[in-house]
């Protein structure tokens, strides 16, 4: 089982979009990806720093390659709730995430 070092190895060599970083904690709760993104606010297009933890669960640990399908995984939820935000009819999200 990978550690939270370890799984902060492999996410050094992580790249998504500009201004996203992935690192790796240790908890008592067991091991938490902490996802930083600098986004756009959906409703005021300003800047906003979004600072979003996961924890892990054991089989997410097993080995690398299970790492980075959990990564794509949790990357295309947050892709999902960004689209629902972003996505418009006549100014107004057509299916806004619950917040």
């Amino acid at each position: 089982m990978l550690t939270a070092n370890q799984v902060n190895d492999v996410l050094v060599d992580v790249t998504y979009r500009d201004g996203w970083g992935f690192t790796a904690l240790a908890t008592e709760e067991g091991v938490m990806v902490r996802l930083i993104a600098s986004v756009v606010h959906a409703g005021t297009g300003q800047p906003l720093d979004l600072g979003i933890d996961t924890y892990l669960s054991p089989n997410d640990l097993e080995s690398e390659a299970a790492l980075l399908r959990w990564l794509q995984w949790r990357l295309q939820r947050i892709e999902h709730h960004e689209a629902r935000e972003f996505l418009k009819y006549q100014g107004r999200p057509i299916s806004p995430p619950d917040h």
